[in-house]
């Protein structure tokens, strides 16, 4: 297996949610000077799987109106320009974090570890994330076939609710032939890379 596999792939779920978490909190509170640092650091321990810039910037192509909406806003209400640049970085920064999430595990990894009495909200969840790409899809979809918002919003309901059944079966049947293996090795790579970007973060 490649490094990739070993350290960002493998690691357990409830660790990768919570070194996800943690590095969102950096993010957020991060001074200006340390946020570019992490930035760095964050993005040489994601080339481990560059495939996942493509879709990072796949999603900051579906984000780009609210990015322009915030420039504008700046612009027109004369607010500091550098703290709205500062939010589009941290943005798209935690933008980077949930795609990393996603794209590194299954739906069924993902909530591994929630116990059997959590099953229906496990299945609330796994529900969620398989309709909102679904979602974005058919809206792009609806957008190519007309221009009346209330003609979008109709044609994005109609096509989304084909993809229903489809969902429902996904979560009512899920892939027993999935093989959930999870590394320590792993989880020691992610740790110290915490512990690294907690350094930058509050030294």
């Amino acid at each position: 297996m490649s490094l990739a596999g070993c350290i960002l792939f493998k690691q357990h779920p409830l660790f990768k949610w919570l070194f996800c978490l943690i590095l969102s909190l950096f993010i957020v509170i991060a001074a200006p000077i340390k946020l570019s640092l992490l930035f760095a650091v964050v993005m040489l321990y994601m080339l481990l799987y560059p495939e996942i810039y493509k879709f990072w910037l796949n999603a900051l192509m579906r984000i780009l109106p609210l990015i322009i909406a915030i420039l504008i806003f700046s612009l027109l209400s004369r607010n500091d320009f550098y703290n709205d640049l500062l939010l589009i970085a941290r943005i798209s920064f935690l933008l980077l974090i949930s795609v990393f999430l996603i794209k590194t595990s299954s739906i069924t990894e993902l909530f591994a570890f929630l116990p059997l009495q959590m099953n229906a909200f496990k299945e609330f969840l796994t529900a969620t994330l398989l309709f909102i790409p679904i979602f974005f899809e058919s809206f792009s979809q609806a957008k190519k076939q007309s221009n009346n918002l209330s003609k979008i919003i109709t044609l994005c309901l109609e096509l989304t609710h084909n993809h229903i059944e489809s969902i429902r079966q996904q979560i009512e049947n899920p892939d027993d032939n999935i093989k959930m293996q999870y590394s320590w090795n792993a989880d020691i790579a992610g740790a110290v890379m915490l512990m690294i970007t907690g350094f930058i973060c509050f030294y």
